[in-house]
């Protein structure tokens, strides 16, 4: 317990000297806050002044893909050493950008960030002899299905007698939040098995070291996407990547330039690569493809729909008899200054709440037109 005390301590005061050397741009994200829902974006302000000025931001943050968040796993991911850098790969793929016109009823598409984002028109990726997924949260964009059931295929054509692969959280249907994780919300996200040695069984998410990963199927599933260049980020504990990278080197032959920029073994945890470690990744790798048409088609949803389709639907709460701010807040788990932001309230206002009246207590995910309509 103390050490969980002093662990929380210095990541907060890592935090709070962050946070004054950073200011972060104004995104179209939502950032996400419990049981408060979601609270207004970054862009909102600008948009009631200058709504060209918020328009250019918010597809300055679609064109962005690089995340700096990282998964976050909730309890099993609570180290900020552990964030990823900006840097995008230098193999991101180069879409051409769809328009408007060519916008479908049924074209996929990938809207935000991996942290604060939503899926429109994601397929499922069904269980089948050879993948065992799970019902309800095993939606993504159609480049990230096509991309693990093709790599999976690789995989039993090399190796015929491997067993079915399991795979953990993809996104919700619609994506959005998706408790206990930060990220997954924009369909491109998958948490996925190692294949392990356990024989006449799945390999199913679970605690994998060095001598029960097996690593010649492990890394032939892996090498599908990072030489097709579909992935942006591939977490791993650090620990495993030193037998996936021995094995690469020495069985499979990668060429030296790829594994350098492929793996962040043996440079160390602070280097760059697609293949990176972080905390909580010791029994399954958290995957973040592009997903480049459905990431691309975000653009052309904008221009067809306009910015203000994304903004946020406020949740109101009727003042009691009694209330007062701060007791608002605690129920609500927002903050007094947010309270008091969003209702655009004075401190004399604060102190007067009117009971019947209504106040924004957070903020809901927006609902969003399909791409045809």
């Amino acid at each position: 317990m103390l050490r969980a005390i002093i662990r929380a301590g210095l990541a907060m005061a890592m935090l709070a000297s962050s946070a004054a050397a950073y200011q972060p741009p104004m995104l179209i994200e939502a950032f996400h806050d419990g049981a408060s829902g979601l609270r207004t974006p970054g862009w909102l302000d600008a948009s009631q002044s200058d709504p060209a000025h918020a328009r250019a931001l918010l597809e300055s943050d679609l064109a962005r893909t690089a995340e700096d968040e990282g998964d976050a796993e909730g309890e099993s991911d609570d180290d900020p050493t552990t964030e990823i850098d900006d840097e995008r790969p230098s193999q991101a793929p180069k879409p051409v950008r769809l328009t408007a016109d060519q916008i479908r009823k049924d074209t996929p598409v990938s809207l935000g960030k991996a942290s604060s984002g939503w899926l429109i028109n994601g397929v499922a990726l069904a269980s089948n002899e050879r993948i065992l997924s799970r019902p309800g949260r095993n939606f993504g964009t159609p480049e990230m299905v096509r991309a693990i059931e093709r790599a999976v295929e690789e995989v039993h054509r090399k190796f015929p007698k491997s067993p079915q692969l399991g795979l953990g959280d993809l996104s919700k249907e619609g994506g959005g939040p998706f408790r206990p994780h930060k990220s997954h919300q924009s369909g491109r996200d998958a948490d996925i098995a190692f294949y392990t040695k356990a024989v006449g069984q799945a390999s199913v998410m679970r605690a994998t070291n060095r001598g029960t990963i097996d690593v010649a199927r492990t890394f032939t599933l892996m090498r599908s996407w990072l030489e097709r260049e579909e992935v942006e980020y591939l977490f791993v504990d650090y620990r495993l990547q030193k037998p996936l990278y021995e094995y690469a080197r020495d069985k499979a032959r990668v060429p030296q330039d790829k594994l350098d920029a492929w793996f962040q073994y043996p440079k160390g945890r602070g280097a760059r690569g697609v293949v990176r470690h972080l905390n909580g990744h010791g029994d399954h790798m958290h995957v973040r493809f592009y997903a480049a048409e459905s990431t691309s088609a975000a653009h052309a949803y904008i221009e067809k729909f306009g910015a203000s389709v994304l903004k946020p639907l406020p949740r109101h709460y009727k003042i009691r008899k009694g209330d007062s701010l701060i007791k608002i807040a605690k129920k609500q788990k927002v903050s007094v200054k947010d309270l008091m932001r969003w209702n655009h309230m004075r401190s004399k206002q604060a102190k007067r709440l009117k009971p019947g009246a209504s106040l924004v207590v957070g903020w809901q995910r927006p609902r969003l037109p399909k791409p045809g309509k």
